[in-house]
């Protein structure tokens, strides 16, 4: 079985905003692809299919912990969003014994650490979620993630056996990941503001489909 391999990186944007109660925080704005290393042989561009949105939502925050309506909280989270297009004539590209399977990790990578994940402090109530859906305004989050952490990564499958039958182009991803800091919420600026702050976390992603 021939893979089809594209690594993508999704780098922060990050704006400096003053909130009204005197502290400042910043708030994760945008996000933008580069650095595409396709993979040699018999692999498939599959930037010509998977787009990333221009837009990463991720939790205000400031040294003293996250921020939810202008107050410290000891919760945040993050939403990841992509979209496959083309995907009839990615199917094409495929073979026909292809399980059909997008395979991805989520790769932390922090500047100042390079031990220091964040996805260890998931929360515990509250499981990731994700949207699939055929319009991008249709999303609901209602399926649970399931996923297996390996240190830094966060690795997850999704099939997409159900939408080879019909005559679909584009399928829409979002991902939501729940995050509980109240474990470190005391030493917030130690154990996590230190690390994510001033651009100090970014996002590495692979996407493969076979």
């Amino acid at each position: 079985m021939k893979t089809k391999s594209l690594y993508l990186t999704i780098v922060p944007l990050l704006s400096l905003s003053l909130l009204s109660v005197g502290f400042c925080s910043w708030t994760l704005t945008g996000a933008e692809v580069f650095n595409a290393n396709i993979q040699t042989g018999n692999a498939l561009v599959l930037n010509d299919y998977i787009k990333y949105n221009d837009q990463v939502d991720f939790f205000e925050f400031c040294p003293t912990g996250p921020i939810d309506d202008e107050t410290i909280v000891s919760y945040g989270d993050v939403v990841i969003s992509f979209r496959i297009e083309n995907f009839q004539k990615l199917l094409t590209r495929l073979e026909s014994t292809s399980t059909k399977t997008l395979k991805c990790t989520i790769r932390n990578i922090c500047t100042t650490d390079q031990n220091f994940s964040i996805f260890n402090y998931f929360s515990s109530t509250n499981p990731a979620t994700y949207s699939e859906s055929l319009n991008t305004e249709a999303q609901d989050f209602s399926n649970t993630l399931t996923y297996t952490i390996e240190s830094t990564n966060l690795n997850f499958n999704l099939s997409l056996i159900n939408f080879t039958d019909q005559n679909i182009n584009t399928i829409y991803y979002s991902f939501k990941f729940f995050f509980d800091f109240s474990s470190v919420l005391s030493d917030f600026n130690n154990q996590i503001y230190s690390k994510i702050g001033n651009n100090g976390l970014f996002f590495r992603i692979q996407a493969e489909i076979n």
